[in-house]
């Protein structure tokens, strides 16, 4: 499923992407690679929380995340990226 990064706090290195079916998927970053905002990333299993190999499709790179909660505003997503 393919997801396009909405949220980012860096210094937390903690991430949201909304998916194809409307909801913010957040995840801590364990790679030392960032993500931009617009950025699209992949994995076909993106919905079940834990350890993942994310691809992003934007930057063609691969990076390991954790995803911790799946949440359906915007709002919320940032709340839980801690911004």
């Amino acid at each position: 499923m393919k997801a396009t990064v909405k949220v980012t706090n860096p210094k937390r290195g903690m991430f949201a992407a909304q998916n194809e079916a409307g909801q913010f998927v957040v995840f801590d970053l364990i790679d030392s690679e960032e993500l931009r905002i617009g950025d699209v990333v992949f994995h076909p299993d993106l919905q079940e929380r834990g350890g993942k190999e994310i691809k992003n499709l934007t930057r063609g790179l691969t990076m390991l995340v954790f995803v911790t909660n799946i949440v359906f505003s915007f709002e919320h997503a940032c709340q839980l990226c801690f911004l």
